[in-house]
């Protein structure tokens, strides 16, 4: 990608532009599958106008946007005056709510998302808390359901847990008429594992997979979660939530207190409420994490239009005797003073 493309375009609240910043220090922008991107801008400090908090930066030639909400000011030994504007993109905002009523909700996923997105920012029963410009988008094909109950819990921790659980993908993108777009999405498969989509192989043999560093970590890793629901002592309700059976040194155990999931005096019944509570601790349960980085060459493969965040492809160290058909989580593009673009992408599961 060039200079030209990375060029960030500063927007203020009412999203009228303000200006592109064409000689900034260095731009960084980083794009997550599961959860909320960031990207910090560093600059000189004669932008200070266009660098407040609240307003946005979104790139050119592109429909992402991230939200100012750190500012600092830096002086070098060479005494030349900085100012780094640094921030999250736009799913950040579903971090400003949480979730008000008790909800329960029971099916696919990807519905129960749409809900809980609708009933706290797009259509909430208290209008203070609507934000007015925000839609919503399915573009996943998941037929995994879930029966979960909620109550205090923040939106944007919720919705990514979710997500990551169930291999979703969250997106907000800045459209035309300035909605903020909240998307769903699935991915590509364009690994070995298919054959209707070109493959995208990064390979030490190719000379496109550079630096590259291969972790596999149990050290978060949880497979049972103990549920503790309302009640006191023995009379509190208890409920094990597995992802699947595990005994012996394989099952690694972990305690969530959800006592503020009632059943409202027996309304629900016992069945449908030990439900929700293993529907809670599974989104407590975590794999293990298998990560592999590494600087990428996107000459011949371009990001943005041969392979996106979210895809699936293939990764190959022969002298590691180790090939992957893995999920592109995670990318770090950055680019500095002098236009030199890097971008590093994070494969896992």
């Amino acid at each position: 990608m060039s200079k030209e493309q990375m060029m960030p375009l500063i927007l203020n609240q009412s999203f009228e532009r303000l200006a592109i910043i064409d000689d900034f220090i260095s731009f960084i922008w980083t794009q997550r599958f599961y959860t909320v991107g960031d990207f910090e801008l560093c600059t000189d400090v004669k932008y200070v106008d266009l660098l407040q908090i609240g307003n946005y930066v979104i790139r050119t030639k592109d429909n992402h946007a991230g939200i100012i909400e750190k500012i600092q000011y830096k002086r070098t030994e060479e005494s030349q005056e900085m100012i780094i504007a640094s921030g999250r993109l736009l799913p950040s905002i579903l971090g400003r709510r949480v979730i008000s009523a008790q909800t329960q909700l029971t099916g696919n996923v990807t519905g129960c998302i749409s809900t809980l997105i609708n009933q706290n920012i797009i259509s909430p029963s208290l209008a203070s808390r609507r934000i007015s410009n925000v839609i919503f988008q399915n573009d996943s094909a998941s037929t995994e359901t879930m029966d979960v109950q909620y109550i205090g819990q923040n939106l944007l921790e919720t919705v990514t847990n979710l997500c990551e659980l169930y291999s979703i993908g969250l997106d907000c993108i800045l459209t035309d008429d300035n909605k903020f777009k909240f998307i769903l999405y699935d991915g590509t498969d364009r690994s070995y594992n298919q054959s209707t989509n070109p493959y995208i192989i990064f390979s030490d043999d190719y000379d496109n997979l550079m630096n590259a560093e291969y972790e596999k970590n149990y050290e978060e890793y949880t497979t049972d979660v103990l549920v503790g629901g309302e009640g006191e002592g023995i009379n509190r309700t208890m409920v094990w939530a597995s992802q699947q059976a595990r005994s012996g040194l394989a099952r690694y155990e972990t305690f969530l207190d959800a006592s503020s999931a009632v059943t409202n005096e027996q309304i629900i019944t016992q069945e449908t409420y030990e439900k929700q509570l293993e529907g809670l601790g599974l989104e407590q349960t975590t794999d293990y994490t298998a990560a592999f980085t590494g600087e990428v060459d996107f000459t011949n493969v371009v990001l943005g239009v041969d392979v996106f965040v979210g895809d699936i492809v293939t990764v190959q160290n022969t002298n590691w005797g180790m090939m992957l058909n893995t999920r592109l989580i995670e990318v770090i593009e950055s680019i500095g003073e002098s236009g030199a673009y890097s971008a590093i992408p994070t494969f896992g599961n």
